[in-house]
């Protein structure tokens, strides 16, 4: 059941923490003294990073509000401020209608008042105009991280009826677009497990090891040569022993001086997610600290970069005392000798020039990473782009900070590491990224079928919908660094630091060639004559496990707006199914009428298909559909059973399409 409230936020100023605002999906922003209050702004900022929907009425408020908010990325400019009563709304309605401009369709709402009604009249470059009056601008959707900004131009009044009875058709597709439930957060309280995991005796370093190794090898040929040189070969059978002996004996020594001696250590791992248009970083994280003795420590970080300790069962209640230089300190509480203690990092920061820009080319995905003081990591930075739930993209990075990612790149579902052989870093790298990335509530189970659905109560997943780029960090940026959270005091730190930066691409120049992997095209399933079919969960990306009849679907993929409009050269289709004595076929779809399809038999495992330019055809609004169609099992049934069981359950594990074609 979902429950709706409302909170006036009327206060002088706003708590300076976005995590106060976790439990709110949408803000409207009506007045001017946001501008006045730095630390609310600031963390009005981090809540939309962090999936949030914030309503800006530029009736109500100045461009100076709104360029608070969305600093760089306002790219709007006020003309003037006229009333109109006699006007007509031209929204899009993506379910119905004459297409319109702006994709979708469009839908006219003619509205007549008694009393005029404001109109600020802008323009603007952004390409997520959703309403316009004579032309110009009312509605605006900026994404902005995880979250978005909306602007609306025109005055309250202006989107009910003209009888006031109710709301326009326009008000309802802005009430679609924003009333919704934020996206999923990437929740770093999950990362305790694989914290503790870190605890524990230094390790000592491979060239440690080597060099022991080396050392024997080395003590083994100057022996054979001395013996040889004296005619005693015979005498490797007692040197041979003692040497192992010794490095044996030298190999446990050094590994128990270090399981002996575990040191006071803070494990931590952060996300650090980027604003490049404010110049802010967002960070999120968590701690885990073992501590020889039992004391009390004083955690204060930089300013607001906030380290809060948990306190456990039975310990006394410490203190957070809150400076006038925006620091936070915990006292008076205490770590607990032999135990593994908890603290929750949050903080705001700033960095330069950190942004992740890129475009489709001839192999797919190329550009640049301006890291900032986020450097990638130097013993690898695993980078990968992801817009769950398509697949990751690995990404190849230059040491200049240019990156490719070719489109045969798409990596397994779960996959977010490209190296063949991962080390040990590297594995617990990876499964912090699924821990992080894990459906929130998980699948759930369909009778005696595994389903790929998940529970109606669940979560969203978290970086759903657009592109970003994914990497580890470990330099001492945005005001994360070691000793930004007050942890390296008294501490062996062991830190880890994951960059989440939203991928902006730009436009592939005209008359030039692209290619765009599978993971900027998400599918979506569409009705077609037969109704839409259950076979796909869109909200997973999987197809559902278990099933025995034939069974076809429609899916449609929306071209990158970077690509459009354009010329296509094929379409490549990856499929992995498993379908015995059934024929898998795709076909594309135009004027919703099936082509010549691409036919494969019995399909065991991966199969590759391409369909020329000649049987292509983008829809109005860039897309392109196809018809993916299992058949019937050519056994026939045992007998006794009904016409309709099969006999054999199928599976498609993934459907992975990739476009080429030259830019017009």
């Amino acid at each position: 059941m979902v429950y709706t409230s409302f909170a006036d936020l009327a206060e002088d100023f706003l708590p300076p923490w976005p995590a106060v605002f976790r439990g709110v999906d949408q803000i409207l922003l009506a007045g001017d003294r946001i501008t006045a209050d730095a630390g609310g702004a600031a963390a009005l900022r981090g809540w939309i990073r962090d999936g949030g929907r914030l309503w800006i009425a530029l009736d109500a408020v100045r461009p100076e509000t709104a360029a608070a908010i969305l600093g760089d990325d306002l790219r709007l400019e006020v003309v003037d401020r006229v009333e109109v009563d006699r006007f007509t709304i031209e929204s899009i309605d993506p379910d119905g209608g004459q297409p319109g401009p702006d994709g979708g369709a469009a839908v006219e709402d003619a509205c007549e008042l008694d009393r005029p009604v404001d109109l600020v009249r802008v323009v603007t470059s952004h390409p997520g105009v959703v309403a316009r009056v004579g032309g110009w601008p009312v509605a605006i959707r900026v994404p902005y991280g995880q979250g978005e900004v909306w602007l609306t131009t025109l005055g309250p009044r202006g989107w009910l009826t003209a009888e006031g009875a109710g709301p326009t058709r326009a008000l309802r597709q802005l009430a679609s677009g924003l009333l919704t439930i934020r996206s999923g957060r990437l929740d770093p309280a999950r990362l305790q497990g694989a914290l503790e995991t870190r605890i524990g005796a230094t390790v000592p370093p491979r060239w440690v090891a080597a060099a022991v190794l080396g050392t024997f090898a080395l003590g083994l040929v100057v022996a054979a040569v001395l013996l040889a040189l004296r005619g005693r070969l015979a005498g490797l059978g007692i040197v041979v022993p003692v040497l192992g002996l010794g490095t044996a004996l030298l190999l446990a020594g050094i590994g128990r001086s270090g399981n002996r001696d575990v040191p006071a250590q803070v494990a931590s791992a952060e996300v650090i997610r980027l604003a490049p248009r404010t110049g802010e970083t967002l960070t999120d994280g968590m701690a885990a600290v073992y501590d020889t003795a039992t004391r009390e420590i004083e955690w204060r970080g930089e300013p607001r970069q906030w380290a809060l300790p948990r306190t456990q069962p039975g310990t006394p209640a410490g203190r957070l005392l809150f400076g006038d230089d925006d620091r936070v300190a915990a006292t008076g509480i205490p770590t607990h000798a032999r135990s593994i203690d908890r603290i929750a990092l949050t903080g705001v920061g700033t960095t330069r020039n950190a942004v992740a820009r890129g475009r489709f080319g001839p192999e797919g995905l190329e550009g640049r990473l301006s890291g900032g003081d986020l450097t990638p990591a130097a013993d690898g930075a695993d980078p990968f782009v992801v817009a769950w739930p398509s697949p990751a993209l690995a990404v190849s990075l230059a040491p200049d900070g240019s990156f490719t990612a070719p489109a045969d790149a798409v990596m397994a579902a779960d996959q977010y590491a490209s190296a063949a052989v991962l080390s040990a870093e590297s594995m617990w790298r990876q499964e912090v990224i699924r821990t992080l990335l894990a459906i929130p509530g998980g699948a759930v189970e369909d009778g005696d079928r595994p389903a790929a659905r998940i529970a109606p109560d669940a979560d969203p997943p978290p970086l759903q919908g657009r592109p970003w780029l994914v990497y580890w960090t470990g330099a001492t940026g945005g005001g994360s660094g070691p000793d930004g959270f007050g942890l390296g005091t008294a501490f062996e730190l062991r830190r880890a630091a994951l960059v989440v930066a939203e991928l902006s691409l730009d436009h592939t120049p005209a008359g030039g060639r692209f290619r765009v992997p599978a993971t900027f095209l998400r599918p979506q399933p569409v009705t077609g004559e037969m109704g839409r079919s259950a076979a796909f969960d869109a909200r997973t990306g999987q197809w559902i496990r278990g099933l025995t009849r034939p069974t076809e679907t429609l899916l449609r993929y929306q071209l990158p707006p970077q690509v459009l409009p354009c010329r296509l050269d094929s379409v490549r289709f990856e499929v992995r199914a498993t379908a015995p004595g059934r024929v898998l076929s795709v076909a594309p779809v135009v004027d919703g009428q099936p082509g010549e399809a691409v036919r494969v038999a019995d399909p065991a495992g991966v199969s590759v298909m391409e369909i020329p330019a000649e049987r292509l055809r983008t829809d109005a609004r860039g897309g392109l559909t196809f018809r993916i169609a299992i058949g019937a099992a050519e056994r026939p049934v045992t007998d006794g059973d009904d016409d309709t069981q099969l006999t054999d359950t199928w599976q498609i594990d993934h459907v992975r399409l990739s476009v080429d074609g030259t830019a017009d």
